[in-house]
């Protein structure tokens, strides 16, 4: 019980230390502060069969979004034949 009690004083303890040197209820935002000015992990989107690499109803709407929400970030949209019906049906 004793064990018990020490882990949740401990928790408590970490959670209020990190709530108070944490001013933001973004995640993107909260993110940033942690990892400081760290760049971006690069994006490689790859389709299934059927799709495309700029369909902007499938990969190419999630490549938007990942831009949206990941500033700086670097999207490699891998296009496997030269034009898009190529690609789709490849």
């Amino acid at each position: 019980m004793v064990t018990n009690c020490n882990c949740l004083f401990v928790i408590i303890c970490l959670l209020s230390f990190g709530s108070a040197t944490i001013d933001t209820n973004s995640v993107p935002e909260f993110l940033q502060q942690i990892r400081g000015n760290v760049e971006p992990t690069p994006i490689v989107l790859w389709h299934g069969m059927g799709d495309s690499c700029c369909n902007p109803l499938s990969l190419g709407r999630m490549e938007k979004l990942l831009k949206q929400n990941i500033p700086n970030v670097y999207i490699y949209s891998v296009m496997i034949g030269s034009n898009v019906l190529t690609v789709r049906f490849t």
